[in-house]
């Protein structure tokens, strides 16, 4: 990852949060992985849904409103013979 990248997510996690304070593993894991994973969330649901779309996963609704995905039930045993390339 470039380092301006690395810097614009901590002074932006620093903006949201000035009094906090961490090690490097917990800035790494806690401050810079979760914008990461925020910036990516479009992504993966894009993903997801040609997931599902294919038939390879399965969704369902938990506690009345979260979507949960996961390995179709005809996959349990296939997995293996997924193309990546699908």
């Amino acid at each position: 990852m470039d380092q301006d990248i690395i810097r614009k997510f901590i002074l932006d996690y620093l903006s949201e949060k000035p009094d906090a304070a961490d090690s490097l593993r917990g800035i790494a894991e806690m401050w810079i992985k979760r914008q990461v994973v925020e910036a990516e969330l479009d992504n993966v649901e894009d993903v997801l849904k040609s997931l599902v779309a294919e038939g390879i996963l399965g969704i369902r609704c938990r506690d009345g409103e979260t979507e949960v995905y996961a390995l179709a039930k005809k996959y349990k045993n296939e997995l293996r013979n997924i193309s990546i390339s699908s």
